[in-house]
């Protein structure tokens, strides 16, 4: 147990004692750089004093810090609530398009069968419209094309 709390005494001196130089630079189109290592011979050296306020959101009372974490939070939940539904309609688009390729499949195949007789009905008066043999090839045509095509 001594060990263990010397081990972790040594890791608080050593990380208090550690710090790091930070460098900021501009690059020739303004934009702003900062490293802990020199890279160029531009780069100035800036000092952070320890325990500085980093925004005005310190200097805020507690109720405004919870109102403005509570904004974020609310923010943050609508973000996940807009990508949930994005997916989800992904994801029926995706369903929606795979029972279209395998419509079209069932389509190519029933239209394969060897001794079937095809036909189109026609929607206004019910009737049938046999497919004659260049019709049946150019809608095997059609469909293999468009399997090709949107099911690849």
């Amino acid at each position: 147990m001594k060990r263990v709390g010397l081990v972790l005494l040594g890791m608080i001196i050593l990380s208090s004692a550690a710090y790091a130089e930070i460098y900021k630079w501009v690059d020739a189109n303004g934009k702003v750089y900062y490293s802990d290592k020199q890279s160029n011979n531009s780069a100035k050296k800036i000092s952070i004093k320890e325990g500085s306020p980093t925004n005005a959101s310190e200097s805020l009372s507690a109720e405004e810090r919870l109102a403005k974490q509570k904004k974020y939070l609310d923010y943050r939940q609508s973000e996940r609530e807009e990508k949930k539904k994005l997916k989800e309609t992904r994801e029926q688009e995706k369903a929606k398009h795979n029972r279209y390729c395998i419509a079209l499949q069932d389509e190519l195949n029933s239209l394969t069968q060897e001794y079937a007789i095809w036909y189109d009905l026609d929607e206004d008066t019910g009737e049938r419209h046999y497919l004659t043999d260049d019709e049946l090839e150019q809608r095997i045509e059609d469909l293999r094309n468009d399997i090709q095509s949107d099911c690849s």
